[in-house]
């Protein structure tokens, strides 16, 4: 048998999730059904919830109509996803930071985000 390493494993397990990754469908963890407190619809991507949610909240460019819900929500350690554009992620992961919230699982695809953020210690 050849002279297989830790090294070449973890190489080889990076290429082939880089490759996968690069088909453009959008992949959620399939560990567990997971339903969202919210679904931050953005209305510049155009792409619907491809994760269960208690309720959508919709943004288009400015968060400031959503902004009070927010902020509730992010206080109350709630789950909140989106599909979304790089610049709203932006925007809502680092206000979500300032109520100890983090970036639980994010995905690239075509030029939108998919991303769930959830309270530290929470994992999905």
């Amino acid at each position: 048998m050849g002279n297989f390493s830790r090294r070449k494993f973890l190489k080889s397990t990076a290429l082939s999730a880089l490759s996968v990754s690069a088909l453009g469908a959008i992949e959620i963890p399939e560990t567990q059904p997971i339903t969202l407190t919210y679904f931050i619809q953005d209305t510049q991507v155009g792409i619907n919830s491809p994760f269960q949610a208690d309720k959508t909240l919709y943004i288009n460019g400015d968060i400031s109509d959503i902004y009070a819900e927010l902020k509730q929500a992010f206080s109350e350690g709630a789950l909140v996803g989106s599909v979304s554009s790089a610049t709203t992620f932006f925007v809502l992961s680092t206000m979500a930071k300032d109520y100890g919230m983090r970036v639980a699982y994010k995905t690239k695809f075509d030029n939108a985000y998919a991303w769930i953020l959830a309270p530290k210690g929470v994992r999905i």
